[in-house]
């Protein structure tokens, strides 16, 4: 049992549950990472939360939080960009690029 998405290609696409999953043949490793990147939200609302108080009312410690998180979601992407055989090299400088445009906009922001 699956849906069909149509218009978006030549043929017809039947999506089964556990596409987008690690052993999918449909984008492996896609749910994977829209789930880690939502858990990096999670965190960065808490800390907006506490106004920025990485002590959470629970306990917890946002930043320790955040690093294991944010590890995650790297892991994900990387798993991502080799299981697709996207273009790391290009991926890496558009990364490079846009963290060069952050810093100028931080500099400017001061």
């Amino acid at each position: 049992m699956g849906w069909t998405v149509e218009g978006c290609s030549m043929t017809e696409k039947t999506i089964r549950p556990g596409d987008f999953g690690f052993e999918s043949d449909v984008w492996p490793g896609l749910s994977k990472l829209v789930e880690e990147a939502g858990e990096v939200l999670t965190i960065c609302g808490k800390f907006m939360g506490t106004g920025g108080d990485p002590e959470y009312w629970d306990g917890r410690n946002l930043r320790e939080e955040l690093t294991k998180e944010l590890g995650d979601l790297i892991a994900a992407m990387e798993f991502v960009i080799k299981f697709n055989k996207l273009d790391g090299h290009a991926i890496r400088q558009r990364m490079l690029e846009k963290l060069v445009k952050f810093e100028q906009w931080r500099e400017e922001e001061r």
